[in-house]
Order: structure tokens, then sequence, then C-alpha cells
């Protein structure tokens, strides 16, 4: 759609500063009225002009993302969309805070039954663990990953672990979102204070001292898939073209 609407899109050219009227790479200058940065925030501000020193405030959680194809359907009543829960959720805060691998966390599960919502010929499941920002690598033989998926596995109600139905599959771990800047691969960057929340959210999707420059992505709407994706690149959007129109 983006090429469709004129847009050129250019990939593998890393961005050494960005700033009013221009974003440069390793490549090229390229002049531009407004930029919109999808970056997290401390990225984005380790190349303004004007950088700030990392902050020292602790981290938010990071996670690891299992995408697998089954070799067959999970149990009937599973639902597409699922949540498990630790025993101890003060537990699992508790761990995330210190940076530690939790002994339960919070999973996702995201089940889709083949040509159900999306095409796909074969059952298909997400699951989204929470982990600790730690930058770590995971795999399937991990022991918190061994652990967490015999968990959910048994909450599904199967006796097996989840893995010995797999046909294929493809692990996103804190080391992997760790690789586009995120300092541990946090999810939302730094924490907030409470008072930062809301419409006082931290950045924020316009900052008036740079009228040109505009954010979107999970360090201005934090959240995870469409809301952080979609929902906050809608708000951003309507408002700049709103102010655009005023012009």
């Amino acid at each position: 759609p983006a090429r469709h609407a004129g847009a050129e899109v250019r990939t593998g050219e890393r961005v050494i500063s960005v700033t009013e009227g221009a974003v440069r790479t390793v490549s090229a200058e390229y002049r531009a009225d407004v930029v919109v940065s999808g970056l997290d925030a401390q990225v984005l501000e380790d190349l303004l002009p004007d950088a700030q020193p990392p902050s020292r405030r602790a981290l938010t959680c990071s996670g690891v993302a299992i995408y697998a194809v089954l070799e067959r359907n999970l149990p009937a009543p599973t639902a597409t969309h699922s949540v498990v829960m630790p025993d101890d959720p003060a537990a699992l805060h508790r761990s995330l805070a210190m940076g530690a691998v939790p002994e339960q966390t919070m999973a996702f599960v995201n089940y889709f039954r083949p040509n159900e919502v999306y095409p796909n010929e074969r059952p298909t499941v997400a699951l989204l663990l929470t982990a600790p920002a730690d930058g770590r690598g995971y795999d399937l033989d991990d022991p918190f990953i061994e652990r967490e998926i015999g968990r959910i596995s048994r909450a599904i109600g199967i006796s097996d672990p989840m893995t010995e139905w797999f046909r294929a599959c493809k692990v996103f771990d804190p080391r992997y979102f760790a690789a586009s800047g995120a300092a541990g691969g946090a999810l939302y960057g730094a924490t907030r204070p409470l008072w930062q929340s809301g419409p006082l959210h931290r950045p924020s999707y316009h900052d008036r001292r740079r009228p040109w420059l505009w954010r979107v992505g999970a360090s201005v709407h934090p959240g995870g898939g469409i809301p952080a994706v979609l929902g906050g690149a809608m708000v951003s959007m309507d408002k700049l073209l709103r102010q655009l129109a005023v012009r």
C-alpha cells in the first residue's frame, strides 16, 4: 500500500542522525519536511542533535515469542486468544523488576485452526511469554521455556509438552529485540512514573519543541500487537494530518 501511494521504501541503511529537515544514513541524506519515527525512544534520542544521556530508570519487560505450526489441532475448547497467568503475579513483578527470570510468567496464547480465521492449511500457535529485559537468547531447551510451555500445555488440557506437536517454529527473544537498539530488548523502553501515563505519557506523539518530529510505536503507545503498531500510528497520523490541513 505504501508503494502504491507513491512511497519509496529503503532498507539496510543505518541511520546516523535525525535533524530538522533531514535524515542522514550511512548511504545518503534524505530531505524531509516532517519525520515520523517508530524507533525506541532512547534510540531516537541518541540520533537527535541535542541528545540526552541514557536514563538510569528501570526497564520495562521484554518477551519471548514462539510462533509454531502444529502437527494437529489443540483440544476443541481451546480459545483463539487466551492468557495464562502465574500463580503469584506479585512474584512475577518482583522478578521482572530485578531483571531475573521468573519462576512463572504471564503468557498469551494465540491459536488459529486451519482456514478458520486465516487461510492457514495447518493449525498454528503463538506463545508470547513475558520475560525480563536481559538481552539474552532463549530457545526451546531453555529451562524457563520448557517449564512455561509445560505449564501452558497443562492449562489448555494436553498432557504432553506442546513442543512435541510442533512441526516448525521460530523464536524471537530479548536478544532479537535488543538488536534494533532497545536496551536489553525492553519492549516499551524505560519505565515511567505513574503520572506520566494516559494523556501525559512521555514521550508524546508530537513534541512542540520539535514541530517537525512525530513518533509512532510502543514508545508512545504502550501495548502489544495491533494497539502498538496500528493504534498508535493512527492516533499520531491523525494529529499530523490535522496539523498539515491547517497550514
